[in-house]
């Protein structure tokens, strides 16, 4: 029970880099971050506990984390300006990113073990300008075109294969 254990936190921005933390349990009031919410060189880092009430962020990036397994702790956020999910070599899922409806810019890129058999952001809606999943070798070729699809009347698909990187095993 910190300083803001009774009061919802708005941030302007946040970042969390190089921390020897495991999870996020210090954030369990934000509920919105205007700017960026940067999770970025968290070595021991494996899922985002701690962010539960976070509804909305400007943007959200999480960057080369090498202990995260899951995307878990992100369940309230619905929508994000900004989605940039990069460089996590064991990150295997996304189900605390499942209710994110709407994004301005979506790119996912170099998650090795990423696969889509949890889901591949199902109720993504709307995404204002551009949708990136590249080189995430556990998606498969469906898995990639089928976010695109459901998402294409709002993002178009990137003109050449290369932009969606489709995994091939």
């Amino acid at each position: 029970a910190g300083r803001f254990a009774t009061c919802a936190v708005v941030l302007g921005d946040l970042e969390v880099r190089g921390t020897s933390l495991f999870d996020l349990p210090a954030f369990s009031n934000l509920e919105r971050v205007e700017g960026a919410l940067v999770i970025t060189d968290n070595p021991n880092l494996e899922d985002l506990t701690g962010l539960e009430r976070l509804g909305a962020a400007g943007k959200l990036e999480i960057r080369n984390n090498p202990r995260l397994y899951e995307v878990r702790g992100l369940d309230g956020l619905e929508e994000v300006g900004e989605l940039i999910v990069e460089r996590n070599r064991s990150l295997i899922s996304l189900p605390g990113l499942a209710n994110v409806r709407r994004a301005g810019d979506v790119r996912i890129h170099e998650n090795p073990r990423l696969c889509g058999r949890l889901g591949l952001l199902p109720r993504l809606e709307h995404v204002e300008r551009g949708l990136s999943v590249t080189k995430n070798w556990g998606l498969t070729r469906g898995e990639v075109s089928a976010l695109h699809e459901r998402v294409r009347h709002y993002a178009p698909l990137p003109s050449g294969d290369s932009d969606i990187a489709l995994s091939e095993r």
